[in-house]
């Protein structure tokens, strides 16, 4: 009896090391577009969803192993894309390939950009941004108290094709350059998706 507990409690452990639990609250940018969500971790799995650019998604487990697709590298990651599947009170949970992915850590600051701005209002919230040639920032916002705009500013920062504003408190905004190498947002306003007259250098 000994024995076979033993031989279970071996066996579980073996069965467990196949994948690498998350940090907890393990939140990760995807920094490519129409990233596919699979339901094993395998490029033959049915797809589920997707993700876009600059969507955060949450990491909930790691295949631990490091493999070759094509000419890219990475491991597959067990996400919950944050999104509900339709018709359900569920978020889409599923397989991705890391190399799609990066922390807001990865990003590296800018130090020069092209002076211009972009601006919109999504419900009650104001998106409003000016951005300098040096790569910072100033971010408008409205005060309740003084019932006056306030100015935040702050420094851009990239990876690829996604631009992340980061304000001095840590609290950032994402954006990203479209194939046609305009800067956009993923929010929406009454006249469509917020972009601007940034263009990619």
């Amino acid at each position: 009896m000994k024995i076979l507990k033993l031989v279970l409690f071996v066996s579980l452990i073996l069965f467990q090391d196949n994948f690498i639990k998350a940090d907890e609250n393990e939140f990760v940018i995807a920094i490519a577009d129409n990233i596919n969500v699979r339901s094993e971790p395998t490029t033959s799995s049915s797809i589920l969803s997707k993700v876009y650019i600059t969507k955060q998604v949450m990491i909930l487990k790691r295949k631990g192993k490091k493999i070759k697709l094509g000419d890219i590298e990475g491991e597959w990651i067990f996400i919950d894309t944050r999104s509900y599947a339709k018709g359900t009170k569920s978020t889409v949970k599923g397989w991705a390939f890391d190399y799609y992915f990066a922390k807001i850590n990865d990003f590296k600051k800018m130090d020069s950009f092209k002076s211009c701005s972009i601006e919109g209002v999504v419900g009650d919230y104001l998106l409003s941004y000016k951005f300098n040639d040096n790569g910072a920032y100033k971010r408008k916002i409205y005060n309740a108290e003084s019932g006056k705009y306030d100015f935040i500013g702050g420094h851009l920062y990239r990876l690829k094709d996604v631009v992340a504003a980061i304000d001095a408190d840590k609290k950032y905004e994402l954006f990203y350059f479209t194939p046609k190498g305009i800067l956009c947002s993923q929010q929406y306003d009454e006249t469509g998706q917020i972009c601007s007259q940034c263009k990619d250098k």
